[in-house]
């Protein structure tokens, strides 16, 4: 054919055709969206030149046959032509439809273009003598698509953002026939395709210089850990389901096979487990055999094990009936099985005909499937009675019935034989009775916040990561390791790493976000209802989803099903919420919305909750002011910041109160000052302080912050009904740095105002706070008193309140803290029936911190009465709410009273080892105070382990701690100690020097306690002086005073000291 000769109307018609009705075969798209895409721009190498060679009609022909090669290759990858610039072409992968891998799609596309014009380049050649190049640039990058313009400047498939122009330029540095990415796209398809740097390029329109690679073959690869070989992730966690496997498989190879069924959630490391385990025993002699199901195949019966026979018999699509039928009788002679029996029936299961040789089976369908199930088993069986044999079975979530009738079968017989039957699925699966004993279930949970930083600084190296930044992998990735590591990796490229800031609008990984998009895009109209609910939030009401979607009843109610049955939502109640499935395909759905649109469905959400939903403007006002946040409408965000943070303490929820009031403070400080705006600042500071003492103690330096801000604030404003509780905070504040002089003070001007306003309920609070400064200071009497008139003047119903601005209940701590005073004043059973009564109140109450407190104080009392047993049973009770509801000033007290318990009880350097952890958790929090005796706890566990010089440094320094802070409600005690542990020494040494070191301890502790009227005190003291004088001869002196303090009780001979002082008077 010469040149200009006009290509046959054939093969220029169906390229109309195609062309012509491209855009029936895609949904429509929606007015615009955000999302990442991979673009792919495709351009004739030398048309110009080409165009002045031949007619122009024939160019057209040409044209036309390499756009309906390009359009098939295209559309088999999935892809879609946005626009056609005569011999050039963009394309989108990723929009309007997203695929999980886009970007590898795209490749594959320009792969087969440029193998598809080889076959045209043939038929050019021969009938015009010509040859067609082309170059093929993609990447992928974040951009807005969709409709744009009207009339005649319509489009359709607008792009907006340098995605599209980065592509085109890179088009332009390709060698010709090739196809050439972006770093970008690099970072989404390594290790799924060879690929060679091209070294950096200065492109047009692009400030810097970009590095892009050429796209050479695709690699033999099927999942992403294949992908990843020679650049996995340090494993980090889940040492314990290892161990579990380990110990499984070694009982397995002694004879007792084991069944196995891991479980967790996609992306979770399930396996990723299977890997490490099969690592760990690589080394051992046993058979693997791997079985995978598929989402694809859920009604195929024993696809997972048709699989593995065809990879195991290396069957082609290519092979003969006959050579089929051969690989099946060569594999079976493996398994020593009756070839005559079990070849028709394997070969009916691989749809492999059957020669003369077999005859026909004439089973029913029933029967022969149960033969085929037989044998299967057989087959097992037989290889694991020369071996041991690991059977493995991946995506259990996805199988077949037929399998799952296998599996049981299997399952059945393994408990005799040296079969690991080892099984993954995600949670709400089994396929076992698990009340077999050599059937073990391991649930794969998340990281921990731990593991999660270790994984993160495994993949970040020496880069420091920044706290916030770990808040927001926990948050974001629900600790899921997949998520997280595809986060990490994000992080080594942005500026989050260094400065920690600015990661609130933190993206989606590239390399995960086209995996979600997929999810969202196969929905159609369902896609639209995630979207509006993204908006109200990952946990969703049906009715409110309702009251804003434009949707009628029945299309939403079918989207939400068809969301439902797709993974991505979470029936909470039937028609009542929803929750997606995992954070990030929320923000997935979310930022896919223009951000207008968002800020418009925001706005619109807040006016269908206030005026439609008002038991959720009160019950969930974060809600709101989530919403009015998003919505720009900061006055009424900052309204509902504030009570949304007054709510959450009022609940003990004070970790959420915090972060709702630093929420409502950053709105708060962009307003200008008005006397208005101080004073919702200083209602914002003080309701911080309250949850800031429950969640940090009382002495931190976040409390000291809010308080003095709340006092200047008071300062500025003037007369304000605030001040005295700005005053008690501050009041708590000096108290728990031991600052006792300053905190009393404070308690006197709180008294001071309470008394000018004849205010009770601030009496109430007056008399606590000089009842427990009073008690630091042993005045035992005198703190008793205000107790007591704080405890008449209490009245639940009217004064619990204060517990959402002080963070206690002052009934149940003045009950629990008075316990002590009346202990030590000498009344045992009273005290015991003080400490009974405020566990009650705040059981009553529902107040978790006041009964942590109030167990916690009656730790103290037990203590007191020297009842260990007690003591560990009140003090587990406390660790276990103080960590529930992270109170580390209560979680360090209930360690420290638990360590002494436990050393007590025999096990003295456990309780060592408590106690230090308890004091480094206690004082992590600021607080100076109670040292005293939390050291005096720890030199008797010294003691108790006989290490007497180590208890004496303690004692010495808890000695210090009194004489500076001033801090000597437990002084008595501890010189009597003191003397305990040198009578000890001097049982050892015999120095007489020493004896009267020790009672001088002793006559020290005595004086110290008769002048606190620690009657207690005094009879531990003169206990501890009989028992030396008793050694000394001196039995006179010592019943004559003993028995003094003994006959002063009028209550109380049942517990331990008054028992043993009985005793001692008795031999004495």
């Amino acid at each position: 054919m010469q040149c200009g000769t006009r290509l046959s109307r054939e093969t220029s018609q169906p390229i109309k055709q195609q062309l012509g009705n491209q855009k029936q075969e895609y949904p429509q798209s929606p007015q615009a969206e955000r999302r990442q895409v991979s673009v792919m721009f495709c351009d004739l190498v030398g048309s110009t030149a080409l165009s002045k060679q031949i007619d122009p009609e024939d160019l057209r022909e040409i044209i036309l046959a390499y756009r309906q090669l390009s359009a098939e290759a295209i559309h088999r990858n999935g892809g879609r032509i946005a626009q056609s610039y005569g011999d050039g072409l963009m394309v989108f992968f990723g929009y309007p439809v997203a695929y999980e891998d886009n970007a590898q799609r795209a490749i594959r596309a320009g792969f087969g273009i440029i193998a598809d014009m080889e076959q045209l380049n043939a038929r050019l050649m021969s009938e015009k003598n010509i040859k067609l190049d082309v170059r093929i640039g993609i990447h992928t990058g974040r951009a807005v698509l969709g409709e744009m313009g009207n009339d005649d400047t319509h489009e359709q498939m607008a792009i907006i953002g340098d995605t599209p122009n980065i592509a085109s330029r890179i088009q332009t540095v390709a060698p010709v026939n090739t196809v050439v990415i972006s770093a970008a796209t690099y970072k989404i398809i390594q290790g799924y395709f060879e690929c060679q740097s091209l070294g950096y390029h200065t492109l047009k329109g692009v400030p810097q210089p970009m590095e892009v690679y050429g796209a050479q073959q695709e690699k033999d690869v099927h999942n992403r850990l294949e992908a990843a070989t020679g650049c996995l992730t340090a494993y980090v966690g889940r040492e314990q389901e290892l161990e579990t496997l380990v110990n499984l498989w070694q009982q397995v190879q002694s004879g007792n096979g084991q069944v196995v069924l891991i479980t967790g959630e996609a992306g979770i490391g399930k396996s990723r487990l299977v890997q490490v385990f099969k690592k760990q025993i690589a080394k051992d002699d046993y058979v693997l055999r791997e079985c995978y199901c598929s989402p694809y195949y859920q009604n195929s019966a024993l696809y997972p094990v048709i699989d593995l026979l065809e990879r195991q018999m290396h069957l082609a699509s290519k092979d003969s009936p006959e050579i089929k039928l051969a690989k099946l009788e060569q594999l079976l002679h493996k398994y020593e099985c009756q070839i005559e029996l079990v070849v028709p029936l394997l070969a009916h299961l691989l749809s492999i005909p059957l020669d003369e040789r077999y005859p026909a089976l004439n089973l029913s369908a029933q029967v022969q499937k149960q033969k085929i199930l037989e044998s299967l088993l057989t087959m097992v069986m037989a290889l694991a009675a020369q071996q041991s044999y690991l059977l493995i079975f991946e995506d259990l979530h996805w199988v077949d019935p037929s399998t799952i009738e296998l599996l049981n079968l299997i399952a059945k017989q393994v408990s005799r034989s040296r079969v690991l039957l080892l099984c993954t699925a995600r949670p709400g699966f089994n396929f076992l009775n698990s009340n077999y004993e050599y059937f073990s279930q391991i649930i794969i949970k998340q990281l921990s916040e731990s593991q999660t930083k270790l994984l993160i600084q495994q993949i970040t190296g020496d880069q420091v990561v920044p706290e916030s930044v770990i808040k927001l992998m926990v948050a974001k990735s629900d600790r899921i390791p997949l998520f997280i590591e595809e986060m990490a990796k994000m992080a080594l490229e942005s500026r989050w790493l260094g400065q920690g800031e600015g990661t609130d609008d933190v993206t989606i990984p590239d390399t995960i976000q086209d995996l979600l998009m997929a999810k969202l895009d196969r929905l159609g109209t369902a896609k639209e209802v995630a979207q509006i609910a993204a908006i109200i939030g990952r946990k969703f009401s049906y009715e409110v989803l309702r009251a804003v979607s434009p949707l009628d009843t029945a299309t939403l109610n079918s989207s939400l099903t068809q969301l439902v049955n797709a993974n991505l939502l979470i029936v909470v109640n039937v028609q009542a919420s929803y929750v997606f499935k995992h954070s990030l395909i929320h923000d997935a759905a979310y930022e896919s919305l223009l951000k207008s649109t968002r800020k418009n469905y925001h706005q619109k959400l807040v006016q269908v909750l206030e005026e439609q939903f008002p038991e959720v403007v009160e019950t969930e006002p974060e809600l709101l002011a989530y919403h009015y946040t998003k919505a720009e409408l900061k006055e009424q965000a900052i309204h509902y910041w504030q009570l949304a943070g007054q709510k959450a303490v009022a609940s003990s929820a004070n970790l959420e109160a915090i972060e709702h009031l630093h929420k409502g403070l950053e709105l708060l400080l962009t307003m200008s000052f008005t006397p208005e705006r101080n004073q919702q600042e200083l209602a914002f500071q003080t309701t911080l302080g309250t949850a800031l003492v429950a969640t940090k103690g009382y002495a931190a330096l976040e409390v000291e912050l809010a308080y003095k801000r709340s006092e200047e604030l008071c300062e500025q404003i003037g007369e304000t009904p605030k001040l005295f509780w700005v005053l008690r905070g501050l009041w708590a504040m000096s108290a728990g740095q031991a600052r006792y002089q300053t905190s009393l003070e404070y308690g006197q001007r709180l008294m001071s105002i309470a008394i000018a306003q004849q205010d009770r309920s601030l009496e109430l609070e007056s008399h606590f706070t000089l009842g427990l400064d009073l008690f630091w200071l042993g005045e035992f009497a005198n703190s008793r008193e205000h107790f007591e008139q704080g405890i008449a003047l209490y009245e639940p119903q009217l004064h619990h309140s204060h517990a959402f601005i002080t963070g206690q209940d002052v009934g149940v701590a003045s009950l629990a803290v008075d316990s002590w005073n009346v202990w030590l004043l000498g009344f045992p059973e009273a005290a015991m029936g003080y400490s009974e009564k405020a566990i009650a109140l705040a059981k009553q109450l529902s107040h978790p911190y006041s009964l942590t407190q109030a167990q916690a104080c009656a730790c103290w009392l037990h203590q007191f009465l020297g009842e260990a047993a007690v003591v560990v049973q009140l003090a587990d009770a406390v660790i276990t709410l103080a960590q529930e509801q992270s109170f580390p000033f209560w979680l360090g007290w209930g360690h420290i009273l638990r360590g002494w318990a436990i050393a007590h009880l025999g096990e003295a350097q456990e309780g060592i080892d408590q106690i230090c952890k308890g004091l480094t958790t206690f004082q992590s929090t600021g607080t100076q105070g109670w040292l005293p005796y939390f050291l005096a706890l720890l030199s008797e566990a010294y003691g108790k382990l006989g290490q007497v010089e180590e208890a004496l440094v303690v004692v010495a320094k808890a000695l210090s701690e009194v004489q500076k802070t001033g801090e000597c409600f437990w002084e008595a005690e501890l010189y009597r100690i003191k003397g305990e542990h040198l009578r000890v020494q001097l049982q050892q040494t015999k120095a007489q020097a020493q004896e009267a070191a020790v009672e001088e301890c002793f006559l020290q502790s005595l004086d110290i306690s008769r002048r606190q009227g620690a009657k207690s005190l005094e009879l531990k003291a003169t206990i501890s002086l009989a028992r030396l004088w008793q050694q000394q001869g001196k039995n006179e002196a010592a019943r004559q005073i003993l028995s003094q303090i003994y006959g002063s009780f009028s209550e109380g001979f049942e517990t331990k000291d008054l028992k043993e002082a009985l005793v001692l008077l008795a031999e004495l």
